[in-house]
C-alpha cells in the first residue's frame, strides 16, 4: 500500500494548523535535526506553535544543533 501526498499539499496542511508536532527518525544524525530545527524556526516564524522530538537522545556531538525540545 502506497500513500502518496504532493508538497503542495503538505503546505496546505502546516498552513491550516497552529500546533504541530515534528518527529525525527531513530538516532538522529546532523542532516535531520537541521533539516528539523531549519524547518520549526520557518513555522515558528509564520505564528505557528511547534514542538521536535525524537524517541531517542541527541548525540552530544550534535547537541548544539539543537535547542531544549528534543
Amino acid at each position: 500500500m502506497t500513500n502518496n501526498i504532493t508538497l503542495s499539499a503538505i503546505a496546505e496542511i502546516l498552513k491550516q494548523r497552529n500546533k504541530i508536532l515534528l518527529i525525527c527518525h531513530v538516532r538522529p544524525d546532523g542532516d535531520t535535526l537541521a533539516s528539523a530545527f531549519a524547518l520549526k524556526s520557518a513555522l515558528e516564524d509564520m505564528g505557528k506553535t511547534i514542538l521536535c522530538t525524537s524517541s531517542d537522545r541527541v548525540a552530544d556531538r550534535l547537541s548544539f544543533l539543537c535547542d531544549d525540545t528534543v
